[in-house]
């Protein structure tokens, strides 16, 4: 398969055309799609404007007082982002693209929006049912019971109002439990529940809730999204230090190249907790770190507010670089294991806790967040990824006879 270019130049492209080949052209009637063609000209100039604005004033102090790069140069930096890439500035920060070595760098990142849309593109051409699998937290449990691979069990499921899955009081185990959203990421509607010896829970506010109370909670937090009750799964001892008060998980990417081999290319990270948090997301103020493919030690973390990286975890002080990640290589084969039972699609990241038990699949992600590159020395287009997911795109293009116009709508 030949395309122009390197694989990252071609992605960087088929973003632009995908994003405005769907712009004005969504909605129910010609009356909403003429109000979004007028609106263009805000949507390509302004709202960059306004977003960059916004993640300066958010995340530029410390830009500022550390590196001494001035506001203004940051700004510029945030708007050439978003002109370059048709992406948010948070890239900018997220890269540590105000330092020279790694600007020179800028068009060998692929950036979050970019792979959101890239990914939900080839997916949804070749795997439409194993995404909707995938993105709901339910039918994924349920698949990888299924197929024999860990993973943690529902307990109980909540939509719209109801109780959809339910265990009887006296299935539910005596330990903590953890909810959270079934169809959404980014740790959005996370919440610990405690369990105390006189059978209630106890909620993250003090509050104490009998059985009864639980579910209804968690019913009337259904009323906005679906919502899924687990046994709250514990890290490996090794990891407590490191974990904070959440568990801390790994991501893992595999990819299937055109002949079906899967492997892990060198992208992988620990996510952990800091503070209060209960989930170790990045985008929640949780830290991450870069793990070696080989060894599976961690080099420093970062977090949104320290990009210039910690070798130490900030509410333990025990050390983060070089620590040695238990049970590395079985997370490795487990992400590959997976990816088999949803192999019809090109690249996943996997989310995995280390746990006594051995590797446990929290989830898998079809459209997985390129943040795993930002606690890398590298960015995507060092791996052999772009050049993968660019091949699986040129297939397609053969396959529907190089019509642009089909495979772009």
């Amino acid at each position: 398969m030949r395309f122009d270019g390197t694989g990252t130049d071609y992605l960087h492209r088929l973003h632009r055309r995908i994003v405005r080949s769907r712009f004005g052209r969504s909605g129910a009637g010609g009356m909403k799609r003429l109000v979004k063609g007028s609106l263009a000209p805000f949507y390509w100039h302004v709202q960059p404007i306004v977003q960059s604005v916004a993640e300066v004033r958010s995340r530029g102090g410390f830009v500022r007082s550390t590196y001494g790069i001035g506001t203004l140069e940051q700004l510029k930096g945030c708007l050439a982002i978003t002109a370059a890439f048709r992406a948010g500035p948070g890239g900018y920060y997220d890269y540590r693209l105000f330092l020279r070595d790694r600007w020179a760098q800028r068009e060998a990142f692929i950036y979050d929006d970019e792979m959101w849309v890239l990914l939900a593109w080839i997916n949804s051409k070749l795997g439409p049912e194993e995404v909707r699998d995938l993105r709901d937290k339910r039918r994924f449990a349920a698949r990888a019971a299924k197929a024999g691979l860990p993973v943690i069990p529902i307990l109980a499921a909540f939509d719209r109002g109801a109780t959809v899955h339910a265990c009887s009081s006296g299935e539910l185990p005596r330990s903590d439990l953890f909810s959270k959203n079934a169809d959404l990421g980014g740790g959005q509607g996370a919440r610990a529940w405690e369990w105390r010896p006189d059978g209630s829970y106890r909620a993250e506010d003090g509050s104490h809730l009998g059985v009864a109370e639980l579910y209804q909670s968690l019913r009337t937090q259904s009323l906005q999204y679906p919502v899924i009750l687990q046994p709250r799964i514990t890290n490996h001892r090794a990891l407590l230090p490191i974990a904070g008060n959440g568990l801390s998980t790994l991501r893992i990417v595999t990819v299937r190249d055109l002949l079906g081999r899967i492997s892990v290319p060198p992208l992988a990270c620990l996510r952990m907790a800091a503070g209060r948090l209960v989930a170790d997301n990045y985008s929640g103020g949780g830290l991450i770190a870069g793990v070696s493919l080989e060894e599976g030690r961690l080099g420093s973390a970062v977090s949104k507010s320290r990009p210039d990286g910690l070798d130490v975890h900030p509410d333990s002080g025990a050390s983060i670089r070089g620590f040695g990640v238990p049970q590395w290589a079985e997370a490795k084969r487990l992400a590959i294991a997976a990816h088999e039972e949803f192999k019809s699609l090109p690249s996943i990241g996997w989310d995995i806790a280390i746990t006594a038990a051995g590797p446990v699949l929290v989830e898998g992600n079809s459209e997985w967040a390129s943040a795993v590159q930002i606690p890398l020395d590298r960015p995507l287009g060092a791996t052999s990824v772009p050049d993968l997911l660019a091949e699986h795109v040129m297939r397609l293009v053969e396959a529907r006879g190089g019509l642009e116009a089909e495979w772009l709508r």
